[in-house]
């Protein structure tokens, strides 16, 4: 069977009844068959015969062009887009009157960015209204301006208009002496004023006037910070550890100072600094020694006048003295032979042991004699007074608070004979004068833990205790030893009067007569001060002196 199609081509369909196999096959339509059994079938070709090409040739014809396109579209087209749009904002900045030489175009396509600084009097207000036009919002493909605009740019400096430079130059002068210092003049900039300030004031100076002034320009020239450091180094030195008095010139072209220094050692330092320092300006350099010196002072006195000699320190000394002797004997009936010596003291405290001496020199009458030494450190008196009570009055002259420790380092060694001695009261003045020492012998005279040895301190003070015992022979004196309510008080007891014994027998070896003295024990009987704190044991383990009756009344 067949079926006759109506277009140019037909379909004909051949079976065979034993294995009803169809065949198709597209006929023409003026084939005729030469066979019996009808139309003679014809396989379809290609135009002009050939075979027509299968799909996956069409694909990949498909994709070779879609390459091409976007191979074109990335090299010509792209680049094309990216001047354009990089030429139209330029051009769009210029039409704005923005000077575009500080800012950096470029595009990736049709996203601009815009890098760089702001022009002069543009803000970023400004160049957003020119960058913003409507070609900047199109998303269309290939269409003119830009799709996205991204900016970042900083504002311009503020341009520093520069002062003409002023000459620089150092005019510094320096004044101490010792303890109050000056600084006038002018320097280059502030860090130079502050170091010669702060140089000054840790040299050790009570105060320090600062009249420096600071050029204008504020700037260091000529290698002025050298210079100057050079100068802090002499400041440092300045205080009254190292000179007496001081001055220093530092200008641009060179340093001169003038010092006199305490001592050498001081004046070697001084020297090393100027040695040291490394700079181009010439150092000049005077240097003074202070001498040193001690108090070497005599006051005799017969009873009618007395006569001053040896060497004081300065003109305060001296007048010092010849002021209690007049108060002593009257002023017509001083001999002022002593002489001024302007150096320094050698060891401190030289005023207060002068003042010790005129003390005790004002308070001789007419017809009292004595022999005064003040050499150093040591006062050696050697004395006959009227009475016990002028003997008392002295020996608190002599003997003044601290007069044995700090700064005056003072000794006194005096024998002094009373002319009208008072049985009566010998033993109340005694007992009075020991009692002056209660608070260094509180302090010097202590022992260790369960010990009895005496030490250095508890030495040098029963030395003075030996001294007034001595001066007044026939007394007898108690030692009393005292322990607080630690431990046994058996022990106690036992404990103290071993220290009693050890303080006896250091008196009796300072020659102290061995039947003027006696030991007792007390323990923790007689208390001081309550027990139940610190301070009050620490006084309660004491050792005090109790001066007895004559002995020949014993």
């Amino acid at each position: 069977m067949y079926l006759h199609c109506s277009s140019a081509l037909q379909i004909a369909l051949v079976g065979r009844p034993d294995n009803k196999r169809i065949e198709g096959a597209i006929l023409a339509d003026s084939a005729p068959s030469t066979k019996k059994n009808g139309w003679q079938p014809y396989i379809a070709t290609g135009k002009n015969g050939k075979y027509p090409l299968p799909a996956s040739s069409v694909w990949a014809a498909g994709l070779v062009a879609l390459f091409l396109l976007l191979i074109v579209t990335l090299v010509v087209i792209v680049p094309r887009v990216e001047t354009r749009l990089t030429q139209q904002t330029s051009a769009r900045l210029d039409a704005a009157g923005i000077d575009a030489t500080t800012l950096a175009v470029s595009a990736n396509y049709r996203n601009l960015s815009i890098y760089g600084e702001l022009p002069p009097g543009v803000d970023m207000e400004h160049l957003a209204v020119v960058l913003n036009s409507p070609d900047h919002a199109s998303s269309t493909w290939f269409a003119e301006g830009a799709r996205q605009v991204r900016v970042e740019v900083s504002e311009a400096p503020v341009p520093i208009v520069s002062e003409p430079l002023i000459p620089q130059r150092l005019d510094v002068q320096f004044l101490s002496d010792g303890k109050i210092a000056s600084l006038d003049g002018m320097v280059q900039t502030q860090a130079q004023r502050e170091r010669l300030v702060n140089a000054a004031l840790e040299s050790g100076v009570e105060s320090i006037n600062d009249n420096l002034d600071v050029l204008v320009g504020n700037q260091t020239t000529d290698g002025g910070d050298v210079k100057v450091d050079t100068l802090v180094q002499m400041l440092a030195l300045s205080g009254p550890e190292h000179v007496a008095a001081a001055q220093a010139k530092l200008t641009t072209r060179n340093l001169t100072y003038r010092y006199t220094a305490k001592d050498r050692a001081a004046a070697r330092l001084i020297e090393q600094a100027s040695a040291l320092t490394m700079v181009d300006f010439e150092v000049i350099g005077e240097m003074g020694y202070i001498r040193r010196g001690s108090i070497d002072a005599t006051a005799v006195s017969d009873g009618s006048e007395i006569v001053l000699s040896g060497s004081v320190l300065s003109d305060v000394h001296q007048k010092r003295l010849n002021f209690a002797a007049a108060e002593a004997v009257g002023a017509d009936n001083v001999i002022d032979n002593l002489t001024v010596s302007g150096e320094e003291a050698r060891l401190g405290g030289a005023g207060k042991r002068v003042e010790i001496m005129a003390s005790a020199l004002s308070l001789f009458k007419p017809g009292s004699s004595v022999t005064m030494q003040l050499a150093g450190s040591d006062l050696n008196v050697d004395a006959v007074v009227q009475d016990d009570t002028d003997r008392g009055a002295l020996m608190d002259a002599l003997h003044q608070p601290d007069s044995a420790g700090g700064d005056i380092a003072l000794t006194v060694n005096e024998k002094i004979k009373v002319l009208n001695v008072n049985e009566n009261n010998r033993v109340d003045l005694l007992q009075e004068q020991l009692d002056a020492y209660t608070q260094l012998i509180r302090k010097t005279v202590v022992f260790n833990s369960g010990e009895t040895q005496l030490g250095r301190r508890a030495k040098s003070t029963l030395d003075k205790v030996a001294l007034k015992i001595a001066d007044f022979p026939g007394l007898r004196v108690e030692v009393e030893g005292h322990t607080d309510n630690v431990g046994r008080a058996r022990v106690n007891d036992e404990l103290s009067q071993k220290r009693a014994n050890a303080v006896r027998d250091y008196l009796i070896a300072r020659s102290v007569p061995a039947e003027s003295l006696v030991a007792v024990g007390y323990g923790q009987r007689r208390p001081l001060e309550s027990n139940d704190t610190v301070e009050g044991r620490r006084l309660n383990r004491r050792v005090h002196f109790s001066v007895l009756e004559n002995k020949k009344n014993d």
